[in-house]
């Protein structure tokens, strides 16, 4: 373990804080002297230099009261270095899988050009944090505080310290439904300052690629990483249930639920499993100062409350905080010794396949069991409630109607729940894989998006309502496309419906987007393009293979391999209808080797 009391200290040395904190101090004054040069400039915008611009100096002197009381209530360094110790006791050592020696991770120091391009990139409609200096205001100013912002963070990356003010959070309580009474009735909102997004972004990429390079991120996991998202979640698990459908057997899943996994991790447990990738020395302390010494207040009606310390838990409304968050996750898979699984951040679901069901039971209780002692061990606490964390049974239709028994499986003495039907990454799964369920669900819900525009339709312009249906409506139907191309004819004609009744409410006869069937088929083609190219997530490497063969056809080299199936449940799988929806594009397209060019042609071709 490379977490000691020795490296812990040193990021805590009074005299490098202090050049930090006198820096930030010194580059929050330029950001305001600059931009006020900025405006004094432009003789036009006098008036507002001397309103708004003075107000909001005020009320950041205001906002730095509330950062100076926070600073004492934070943990001293005894604190930490006790956390840090713990951490080296309770959570145990992990084993990384890699082919080659596992190289240290060390920052490098950035560019102005790079802290530049970050300050253009922030969006001015984003809310400031505790130190009220607008997005805005930075990214108009940031031909001037790049620089300085720069050296900071630079000074940042080689001390192993981050400024206390950038670590202190603004909490808005965002109201959902129900009684305003009810504090459960509230989303918090964690606003954190722009600057410290900046320093964040930098060390992100960095961190990201030490662990892309490397390979030590679980393939499994699809959260917060490039070229992954829900949908294909969705679809791995989904071919899996086909593809052992196909051969006859049954495919038993839990899927689980953790009660605020991203509040709840241990920090000292997070900064162990770094150092185990690599992340030691002062880039370790970077890190330790990251996650120790935050506060938080909570501003309700413009009146803040009084500042609490952050004693776990990943930072939340931050950029590192979905990676750290991941990292800490990584190796949930170890404890399985029957089943494989499937996350997308904290959301899990662990299968196994047999043609028999005591045997699916057996592999996923004892899965279960191992799963439930990881989860103790790193502090982390399964819901059990109804809805949440539940068990299900997959197969043909056929193979469901013979079964006499039902998956019953326990967590300390507590029975998970079993259900026919569970919502997964907002797609709704029945045993049989029929979507019937979740077809009338998008179905509703977009006939009602329909009534809605139709009664605001007179309030609005035409450009308006036609970004309504393009961005609320038809992504109703073209989310987790690759399912909708095994729906049945009745169903695409109920959607073209849903198309018609959306374009007569807009009542424009030039308004023509490509139609929900063509956008789906737009985009299954480029993610077997992208496959057959390799340019895609581990799992679906070689997922798709050029048809090749001894006779000079013209389709020889350019259809795709259409899979041996026997059975309509393993037709409707994706691995089946991509290949078949991208043999029927014309052999022009197919033969393109360029993905920009075969993405081009493959709008026209669907417009």
């Amino acid at each position: 373990m490379d977490v000691d009391a020795h490296q812990t200290k040193i990021l805590f040395s009074e005299k490098r804080s202090d050049h930090i904190q006198k820096a930030s101090a010194l580059l929050s004054v330029a950001a305001i002297m600059m931009t006020a040069a900025l405006f004094v400039r432009t003789e036009t915008n006098m008036k507002m230099l001397d309103s708004k611009f003075t107000r909001k100096i005020q009320e950041m002197g205001d906002s730095l009261d509330s950062l100076r009381v926070a600073r004492q209530v934070l943990p001293t360094d005894s604190d930490i270095s006790k956390g840090t110790k713990e951490a080296e006791n309770h959570f145990r050592p992990l084993t990384i899988d890699t082919q080659q020696p596992l190289e240290n991770f060390e920052f490098r120091s950035v560019s102005d050009k790079v802290v530049f391009n970050a300050l253009k990139s922030l969006k001015r409609n984003k809310s400031s944090g505790l130190d009220n200096f607008p997005s805005g205001m930075l990214k108009d100013s940031a031909d001037i505080i790049a620089k300085p912002l720069t050296h900071i963070i630079n000074l940042s990356l080689a001390t192993g310290s981050i400024p206390t003010d950038w670590k202190a959070a603004k909490i808005v309580p965002l109201f959902k439904s129900g009684s305003m009474a009810e504090i459960d009735n509230y989303r918090p909102i964690s606003i954190l300052p722009s600057m410290s997004k900046i320093l964040e972004k930098v060390v992100f990429k960095q961190l990201m690629a030490h662990f892309e390079q490397n390979g030590l991120l679980s393939h499994f996991q699809y959260g917060f990483r490039r070229m992954r998202s829900t949908e294909l979640a969705v679809t791995h698990l989904t071919d899996v249930i086909r593809r052992e459908g196909e051969n006859g057997n049954l495919t038993g899943c839990v899927f689980i639920d953790l009660s605020k996994a991203f509040d709840t991790i241990s920090h000292s447990g997070l900064l162990s499993k770094l150092s185990t990738y690599g992340v030691r020395g002062t880039e370790l302390a970077w890190f330790t100062d990251y996650l120790f010494c935050r506060s938080q207040v909570v501003q309700y009606k413009g009146v803040l409350s009084e500042p609490q310390p952050i004693l776990t838990g990943v930072p939340q409304g931050s950029i590192l905080g979905p990676i750290l968050f991941i990292i800490f996750f990584n190796d949930v898979h170890k404890p399985l010794q029957h089943s494989k699984i499937i996350t997308y951040a904290d959301d899990s679901v662990i299968y196994t396949s047999s043609k028999d069901i005591d045997t699916i039971q057996r592999s996923l209780s004892e899965d279960m069991n191992n799963l439930c002692e990881w989860f103790k061990d790193n502090e982390l606490i399964i819901n059990l409630k109804k809805d949440k964390t539940e068990s299900m049974l997959f197969g043909t239709a056929k193979r469901i109607n013979l079964q006499d028994k039902e998956l019953k499986l326990s967590v300390n003495g507590t029975l998970i729940n079993n259900t026919s039907t569970y919502k997964y990454l907002g797609v709704h799964l029945d045993s049989s894989l029929n979507l019937a369920s979740h077809f009338d669900r998008i179905y509703k819900k977009a006939a009602t998006r329909i009534n809605l525009l139709r009664s605001i339709r007179p309030l609005i312009d035409q450009k308006c309502a036609e970004s309504i249906y393009n961005t609320m409506i038809a992504p109703i139907f073209t989310y987790c496309g690759t399912l909708g191309l095994s729906f049945p004819d009745y169903r695409k004609e109920m959607i073209k419906n849903i198309e018609r009744r959306g374009f007569k409410v807009i009542g424009n006869s030039s308004f023509n987007p490509p139609s929900v069937n063509n956008l789906i088929k737009r985009k299954s083609c480029l993610f077997v393009f992208d496959c057959l190219l390799n340019n895609v997530c581990t799992p679906f490497k070689n997922y798709f293979e050029r048809l090749v063969h001894s006779k000079a056809t013209r389709n020889n080299g350019i259809s795709v391999k259409l899979p041996k199936v026997r059975l309509e449940f393993g037709k409707k799988s994706f691995y089946y209808q991509g290949a078949k929806t991208f043999n029927n594009l014309p052999a022009e397209l197919r033969s393109l080797d360029s993905r920009l060019k075969f993405k081009n042609k493959l709008r026209d071709y669907f417009s």
